[in-house]
């Protein structure tokens, strides 16, 4: 039996890369599943910027996952057709938060 193969991320999933760039992450990333892991480090990592403070935060402690997802990308064969798509950017998410937008969501959040 065949695994569904999946383009989109569950609501669980797109609440940590719509935040992943705004507040830590983590923790819910530390409680899904190995699959779903390497599938949200590698859609935030694609559609994040690597120079933000605090998707550098968010991805420094899964520093060997991300490694094997630079491993899966020499050798698709490697991992699930889901993990393929989200490294190859084909997953359909929004845009991320502009900086503006983090600021004020960090600014209601105080309040």
């Amino acid at each position: 039996m065949n695994k569904e193969v999946r383009k989109f991320l569950s609501v669980e999933m797109l609440d940590i890369y719509k935040n992943f760039n705004v507040s830590n992450q983590v923790e819910k990333i530390l409680r899904l599943s190995k699959e779903d892991m390497l599938i949200i480090l590698a859609v935030c990592i694609n559609n994040h910027s690597p120079n933000d403070i605090t998707v550098i935060s968010n991805t420094s402690n899964f520093k060997s996952d991300i490694e094997e997802l630079l491993i899966f990308v020499q050798n698709k064969s490697r991992t699930t057709e889901s993990v393929n798509l989200a490294i190859e950017g084909k997953f359909d998410v929004p845009a991320p938060y502009t900086i503006q937008e983090v600021r004020e969501i960090k600014l209601s959040n105080l309040i």
